[in-house]
């Protein structure tokens, strides 16, 4: 009986641990996260580190979120993080005049 309950543990266990994984990207989404990768890399080439560091680190901080929260379940609980796309805008408006 204890192997028995242990198995059925065990089962439920790994079933929880299989659904719990974050979900597949959507064709929208991975296109968008794509999209602001593209805008992320340009910057970077650019040399934003030297340019403009702190719009570079909030850039990458607020890219990563955005990856994070297309994988979470559509109803799971969100933060109220601002949108990357304006932040990797403005990253690239202050970067560009720089080097270019």
């Amino acid at each position: 009986m204890r192997a028995l309950t242990t198995l059925i543990v065990a089962g439920l266990v790994a079933v929880a641990a299989g659904c719990a994984g974050p979900r597949p990207l959507g064709e929208e989404d991975a296109a968008r996260i794509d999209a602001l990768q593209a805008k992320y890399d340009r910057a970077v080439a650019l040399e934003a580190r030297e340019c403009a560091p702190k719009d570079l680190a909030v850039a990458s901080a607020l890219l990563a979120y955005e990856r994070y929260a297309a994988a979470l379940p559509a109803d799971a609980p969100r933060a109220a993080f601002p949108p990357a796309e304006p932040a990797l805008d403005a990253l690239l408006a202050t970067t560009e005049p720089c080097w270019l």
